[in-house]
């Protein structure tokens, strides 16, 4: 019988680690302990001084982000328009706008050029440009160095979108940790996983208290039901923190194994692989996005059912979903070539090289 191979499978480590009369004991001696513990673990894995405040979802830390920084109705806010529908539903939460950008082909990444245009022109017509989510497409980095001098020269505020890069740099600086915020996922698809969750980087200890705050009901005190503002039921759960920093502590691995499987894969399909190499750029290798032909994708999607291997389209362009088509997009229509002639193929770290080399000779055989 065949075994399913799975896109993204989650990868737990060590399950006997795990001591739940343990986590019960330190729980009602200090009910934040595992919390605090994975904030600290996380910050210094990222090898960062800013703060991290644990939520429930990468989701609440992108809304979170764009509360904290002020945004308001009919203020604009720029984004991929290849990235997940998390990204755009974030800036709709809080009634700003949303306008697209289309990517480099060659990264999956926001096309600067284009990013530059749409901030002059959104001046030009009258409405303010807030603020920038900048997606590390599959674990990619984004071009920061660019971004940060468009942040200097329309004083706009960047937000990272660093979901899919756990473990990726920019300059040997750790994705998430180089702009005014920072989002993580800890999805169960994740390079590290507390079944669900997610972190927001911030710059300082009183930026941090204040988005506690928010994601715990803008609850004044501990011992008193006030609530000063508008708040939110977006903490991480304790059993979660938990799990994430367990799983933490394998974090090294997991990249290591990642990245043998990429370069397996760009031994056997070369060209096909998306594989980007530059001196300023450490992807954590995520997810791995093979070219194909154009409009081709039914056929090979049924071509890996038959074999029980799992394949995904890239994100579908965001312009084109129905309640989004109302909003501007500039570019030439990257997102959509993308889309139609670009896959992911499985990327799990307990993916073998038997499984790879069975996966590339369907795509060699396209």
């Amino acid at each position: 019988m065949k075994k399913n191979i799975f896109l993204l499978e989650p990868q737990v480590h060590r399950l006997d680690n795990y001591n739940f009369t343990e986590f019960y004991q330190q729980k009602l001696n200090n009910p934040n302990f595992y919390l605090d513990c994975f904030s600290s673990d996380l910050k210094s894995f990222l090898k960062t001084e800013k703060r991290i405040c644990l939520l429930n979802s990468g989701t609440s830390a992108l809304h979170l982000s764009l509360v904290h920084s002020g945004i308001n109705k009919e203020d604009v806010v720029f984004c991929s328009n290849s990235t997940f529908i998390a990204t755009v539903n974030s800036i709709l939460y809080t009634n700003a706008l949303p306008c697209f950008v289309d990517i480099d082909l060659n990264t999956g990444n926001m096309n600067m050029e284009y990013l530059e245009i749409a901030i002059v022109e959104t001046i030009k017509s009258g409405k303010t440009p807030k603020a920038i989510i900048i997606t590390h497409s599959y674990g990619v980095p984004a071009n920061m160095d660019k971004l940060l001098e468009l942040k200097i020269k329309y004083n706009l505020i960047i937000i990272e979108d660093a979901a899919e890069a756990l473990g990726a740099k920019y300059k040997n600086i750790s994705c998430g940790t180089i702009a005014d915020y920072g989002i993580i996922s800890f999805n169960s698809n994740k390079m590290n996983t507390s079944f669900g969750g997610g972190a927001l980087i911030v710059k300082n200890e009183e930026v941090k208290r204040e988005i506690d705050k928010y994601a715990n009901q803008y609850k004044v005190e501990s011992f008193d039901f006030k609530h000063l503002k508008l708040g939110y039921n977006y903490r991480l759960n304790d059993l979660a923190a938990y799990l994430g920093s367990i799983q933490l502590k394998f974090i090294y691995k997991e990249l290591a194994r990642k990245q043998e499987i990429h370069q397996e894969y760009k031994k056997l399909l070369g060209s096909k692989l998306m594989s980007i190499k530059a001196p300023s750029i450490t992807s954590n290798y995520w997810l791995n996005c093979v070219k194909i032909k154009e409009n081709s994708f039914q056929k090979i999607y049924q071509q890996f059912l038959k074999e029980k291997i799992e394949i995904r389209r890239v994100w579908f362009p965001l312009n084109l979903q129905p309640y989004l088509r109302k909003y501007p997009l500039y570019g030439n229509n990257e997102s959509k070539v993308f889309y139609d002639s670009t896959i992911c193929v499985p990327s799990s770290g307990n993916l073998t090289f038997k499984s790879i080399k069975k996966i590339s000779t369907i795509l060699l055989n396209d």
